[in-house]
């Protein structure tokens, strides 16, 4: 195994990131959330919703400076489709992530494992070392975990879920903490399904601006995190390169490397 590479340190123009998990973890809400904090999701069908990879142009705003950054969102891990015939398995997800990237972005500046808070279980941790795995050490130094769902959640309850993963005596669990070099990170949305059962507009407002209170600060220190990563990136051919060598069979391989050259 390889050991980690330190970052690139290289100011860009633009941010690219990179968001992966399981499915059904909120990792679009989290974009839409980026981009507009009014932004209203629903509550999940327990199925699939995100087929394909697609960039997001999202403008983050510091009190100086203006950036772009293009966040990819992903199809989620242990996919479950209405149409199970449809349903990928985890290594087709990861190829289809890896073309996606290889056409679209030459470098990463963050790499962000998104889970559910509250609900991080070993599910998630068997998930995450598969993708430390497809990504290699190289992306350990631009990695972060981020939890959402952290609306319905006390800041001490969050705390208490930060630090039952961070002291975590279980090795999935470590050598994910241990690998997100960046940290961990907290989410929320406004739920229209949650706003929707107060018939009393009063009510709802009040909810809403309650949220948008809890919400705010959690957006504000994730996207200046985001915003800190344009001074560091790595090349997407290091992904590229790590996904090829780990397949063995010549026929597969053959097929990898003719995906996996830079345009």
């Amino acid at each position: 195994m390889q050991p980690n590479k330190k970052c690139q340190k290289k100011t860009s123009d633009s941010i690219n990131v990179l968001v992966i998990g399981r499915s059904q973890v909120g990792k679009s809400t989290l974009i839409h959330v980026l981009a507009n904090p009014h932004y209203e999701g629903s509550l999940a069908t327990g199925m699939a919703e995100t087929k394909e990879c697609y960039s997001h142009k999202v403008l983050l705003t510091t009190n100086e400076d203006e950036y772009t950054v293009n966040i990819v969102d992903t199809p989620g891990l242990q996919e479950v489709r209405h149409d199970t015939e449809e349903s990928r398995s985890n290594k087709q997800i990861q190829n289809l992530i890896a073309t996606f990237l290889k056409h679209n972005i030459q470098t990463l500046n963050a790499v962000c494992f998104v889970s559910v808070a509250g609900k991080t279980h070993q599910n998630d941790m068997v998930i995450f070392n598969s993708l430390i795995d497809f990504l290699g050490p190289t992306y350990s130094s631009i990695s972060m975990l981020i939890l959402t769902h952290c609306d319905g959640f006390q800041n001490s309850r969050l705390d208490e879920f930060k630090e039952k993963l961070t002291s975590s005596e279980y090795d999935e669990c470590k050598k994910v903490i241990n690998y997100c070099k960046l940290g961990l990170y907290y989410h929320g949305a406004i739920n229209r399904d949650e706003l929707e059962t107060h018939n009393d507009e009063n009510i709802r407002v009040r909810i809403l601006n309650t949220k948008l209170e809890h919400i705010k600060p959690m957006r504000e220190a994730l996207a200046q995190k985001l915003i800190d990563c344009a001074n560091c990136s790595q090349p997407v051919d290091d992904l590229l390169t790590n996904l090829c060598s780990s397949h063995n069979n010549d026929h597969t391989r053959k097929k990898l490397t003719r995906n996996c050259q830079l345009i």
